[in-house]
């Protein structure tokens, strides 16, 4: 049979216990031994015996007892029988002792009533199993019983009222030492119970586990046993402790534990084995106002007092983990980390509900992401704001202002076409198209841009030709300006049979000289016009009159006028990706003739062909001298251009264009110029 010494004081009555576990039957077998102590006899008249559950609230048992008991010696002896109800073979049980004592007979103030003392006693029955609590093992009617009640092989000893084995001159269930059963397991083969013993009143008890030895189960540090205050003790000298988390430090002297030292303040008995044994320690900062056993949470740490809270022990949490105090310290991830399907904390993937515009990349953070709005021509927290390029930008030329186009990109409006060029020369890439639903305006779908339609016949200096447009109201629109150069050369019309322009779509009366805004970059004075009665491009000075046709546009494409051109120098070819031409990149010195030009661009193959005026005017850069980007088109010669458009007056004559003006004219067919394809 497995025995476990205990020691429990009750005043001012000792009690010694041992618990133990016996066959299939549904009843609780209690064998109660009572010591007095007193220097004076006590009678015991009663005795109350209720089973709680672990928590002391729902009882599960209950007896009372008149103590008619065998008195040995100053040691009585009370079999019990408590049956345990139903619910209770799976509970933590505790037994709560109600005593009555009656004190010598003749004495004043004799009748002392024993107030109830809880004594917790913990431990868990199977089903239909019982368990035998034995308070000692003391003699009962002369008679030495077994575990099983039945008569045992051990002599009672008449003189101490103890059972003894007479062949090897002592109790075999006493350590040799005399401190305490032996530890041994039983030949039961039915050890399936554990028990917890501590006193309820703070003055001793441990905690223990059938089947190992006494020690802290949370810290894993050898504990001592405890001692209990005037109960015999056999090591002279020997500290130990009333129990865990006690202030009473006891030593061992004249063969029994008395007080030594009465811990104060923040300080504990200390239970562990070694040098500090059975003195006052300090009770470890992080348990300060704490319980044993209680948890806390230090930042990344679940630290969990010892039994006296002289120490703890800690679990860190894992990476991306921390300490949450309700409803008891535990580890849980961190915010913006869930937990996978290894255990671990992962990062949660807040770019799952991609909340970034117009192509911002998302970039996810902890519990949060960012967006990457570069190259998209947004900005904002999501891109979600057009970036405002014209704030930054200072390439563009002040009579060509810098205007926002869709994002990403700025123009410089003006400057050079933002659209592909509308023309109705044949092989053009794209016939103009109008649309004049709304009164006195005409819209040109390709482009764009918005034209007034019916222009005054009045003539203007440049200056005020400009002041006309500015004040202009047309359509509800206060927007309108004087066109620049090529935007008023996109509606020349050259195929017109007697004037350049369509009158379908803009008022008669139009063939006279008309103002752009562009100025000559060889004199500051001198200002480009187009002449509608033939449809070239002319300087003047800008004292001189003329008439205005006003413009105003709208938004443009994506684009800047950096990424303008895409240049490969595999094939030697120029991609403008705001007309979308494709042009042939080097140019030799050979002049030739309308028709030769046409059959040395068509032999190139691949869809290449003699460009149109209107097509070459789309290279025409008016703020640089030569007029074209030499840094798409290296080493482009000052020379006149040959194009495809033939005069309208003279179908003898074509048309040809002079970069280093750039100037426009009309020479005959067979004369010739340079040649730089297009498709």
């Amino acid at each position: 049979m497995r025995m476990l010494r205990l020691a429990i004081r009750l005043l001012p009555i000792w009690f010694l216990a041992s618990i133990g576990c016996e066959s299939d039957t549904p009843e609780t077998l209690i064998r109660l031994v009572i010591d007095s102590d007193l220097a004076v006899e006590t009678e015991l008249s009663s005795l109350e015996v209720r089973i709680f559950d672990a928590h002391g609230t729902d009882e599960l048992g209950r007896q009372e007892f008149a103590l008619a008991v065998e008195r040995s010696g100053s040691r009585y002896a009370l079999p019990l029988s408590i049956k345990l109800l139903p619910d209770a073979k799976s509970k933590d049980i505790e037994f709560l002792l109600v005593i009555t004592g009656i004190g010598p007979s003749g004495t004043e103030g004799s009748d002392v009533e024993l107030v109830e003392e809880r004594i917790l006693t913990s431990f868990r029955p199977r089903a239909s199993r019982r368990v035998d609590v034995f308070l000692s093992r003391l003699c009962l009617h002369q008679l030495c019983r077994d575990a099983n009640g039945a008569q045992s092989a051990l002599t009672c000893d008449a003189n101490t009222g103890e059972c003894v084995d007479i062949s090897m001159g002592q109790d075999p269930d006493i350590d040799s030492d005399g401190g305490g059963p032996q530890d041994q397991p039983s030949d039961d083969a039915s050890q399936d119970w554990e028990a917890t013993i501590d006193a309820g009143n703070g003055d001793g008890g441990v905690d223990a586990e059938v089947g190992s030895s006494e020690h802290d189960a949370s810290l894993g540090n050898q504990v001592s046993a405890p001692g209990t205050l005037g109960e015999p003790c056999s090591d002279e000298g020997v500290r130990a402790c009333a129990g865990h988390n006690s202030g009473d430090a006891l030593l061992c002297e004249g063969g029994k534990w008395k007080l030594r030292t009465v811990c104060d303040g923040n300080t504990r008995c200390d239970t562990r084995i070694g040098g500090m044994m059975g003195t006052c320690q300090n009770v470890a900062p992080a348990c300060l106002g704490r319980q044993p056993h209680e948890r806390v949470c230090e930042g990344t740490l679940v630290r969990i007092c010892g039994a006296d809270l002289l120490d703890s022990s800690e679990t860190p949490c894992i990476a991306n983990e921390h300490c949450v105090a309700m409803p008891t310290p535990h580890c849980e991830c961190d915010t913006g980390f869930a937990k996978d399907t290894g255990g671990g904390c992962t990062n949660i993937d807040d770019c799952v509900a991609n909340n970034c515009q117009h192509g911002g990349r998302c970039r996810d953070g902890v519990s949060n992401y960012s967006c990457d709005c570069s190259g998209t021509g947004y900005e904002g927290e999501r891109c979600q704001s057009d970036v405002n390029e014209c704030a930054q930008v200072t390439s563009c030329d002040p009579q060509y202002r810098c205007a926002q186009t869709l994002a990403p990109g700025y123009t410089c409006l003006g400057h050079m076409a933002d659209w592909p060029m509308p023309d109705s020369a044949p092989g053009a890439k794209r016939v103009p198209s109008y649309d004049t639903s709304t009164s006195g305006v005409v819209k040109d779908r390709v482009t764009g841009l918005w034209w007034e339609a019916n222009v005054d016949l009045n003539t203007y200096t440049w200056a005020n030709a400009g002041s006309h447009c500015d004040v202009l109201v047309l359509d509800s629109r206060s927007d309108w300006r004087l066109p620049t150069k090529i935007e008023l050369e996109s509606i020349i019309d050259h195929a017109a049979s007697s004037l350049a322009l369509n009158p379908a779509f803009f008022s008669p009366g139009s063939e006279q000289e008309y103002w752009t805004s562009s100025t000559n970059i060889d004199a500051v004075d001198s200002k480009w016009t187009v002449w509608f009665a033939d449809g070239g491009s002319y300087r003047a000075f800008a004292s001189s009159e003329a008439r205005a046709r006003c413009v105003r546009s709208d938004v443009f494409s994506a684009g800047t006028p950096a990424t303008r051109y895409q240049v490969s120098v595999t094939d030697g070819t120029v991609l403008d990706t705001r007309t979308t031409l494709t042009w042939q990149r080097a140019v030799d010195r050979q002049k030739r003739s309308l028709p030769d030009a046409v059959s040395y661009c068509q032999a190139r193959g691949a869809g290449w062909r003699l460009p149109t005026l209107k097509e070459l005017l789309t290279l025409v850069d008016p703020t640089t001298s030569p007029s074209i980007d030499l840094a798409a088109f290296p080493s482009t010669p000052t020379d006149w251009f040959q194009s495809s458009t033939l005069a309208a007056a003279d179908a003898a004559q074509s048309w040809l264009l002079l970069f280093s003006i750039p100037n426009t004219t009309r020479g005959p067919s067979a004369s010739g110029g340079l040649v730089r394809c297009v498709r």
